[in-house]
């Protein structure tokens, strides 16, 4: 475990190497981002040795703590300076339901256009919509979680079965099928016009069937 003093010293490095990058965006001193792609890869090939899925968002759960120093500084410096750590950061974040600490890094790094590295082979926006939505409707998420990132993709340029998955995911939320029916039931229709067969069928069904059941209701409590 990284020490309270080490931690202070990564993170206020990270801030003042990367402002010092910010006009040129290169690095004039890259010891201590060279240090944590030699960490970065580390972890690369001990998650590469790993075949399960659960076991593997464990243990990125578990490494992502080494990071945090650097990353806060490299938040804090706000340089927008490209950084393949903080990209492989953000998205094990993502896989390791680490969303509320995932979100920071979404903003940062779609503030300033970022780019991922190459293995992922998408575009941020497509990544962070694809990926949160995925992660969505497998696991509970706070709706919160969905309305920032959607909001952070608007009219980001995407595939549209990309769209039409984080449409799902926001529609079939329980939080906002309870509170707000006829937005959920908005959501699941432009997900199936997007791209067939993205199995909201039923949903939409039942979203239907459900607003007009509360309207009936509502007219039937009416006074005449």
């Amino acid at each position: 475990m990284t020490s309270p003093a080490k931690r202070h010293f990564q993170k206020m490095r990270a801030a003042q190497e990367t402002a010092a990058a910010a006009d040129t965006k290169t690095r004039p001193d890259a010891s201590l981002y060279e240090l944590m792609m030699a960490q970065l890869y580390e972890h690369r090939m001990q998650l590469k040795n790993i075949q399960s899925v659960e076991t593997k968002a464990k243990k990125k759960a578990e490494i992502l703590a080494e990071y945090t120093p650097y990353l806060e500084g490299v938040l804090a410096a706000d340089s927008g300076i490209e950084d393949e750590v903080l990209m492989y950061a953000l998205i094990w974040h993502i896989d390791a339901g680490l969303y509320d600490k995932a979100l920071p890094l979404i903003t940062y790094a779609l503030k300033h256009d970022l780019t991922p590295p190459d293995k992922f082979q998408r575009t941020l926006a497509c990544i962070v919509a694809e990926d949160i939505a995925e992660a969505a409707l497998k696991h509970e998420m706070d709706f919160s979680v969905l309305k920032q990132v959607s909001f952070m993709v608007g009219g980001k340029d995407m595939p549209d079965p990309v769209k039409a998955k984080l449409h799902k995911a926001i529609g079939m939320h329980p939080q906002l099928q309870e509170e707000e029916p006829k937005t959920a039931l908005n959501h699941l229709q432009t997900a199936d016009s997007l791209k067939d067969k993205m199995g909201v069928k039923t949903a939409i069904k039942a979203l239907q069937k459900t607003i007009e059941e509360a309207e009936q209701e509502k007219e039937q409590k009416s006074p005449e």
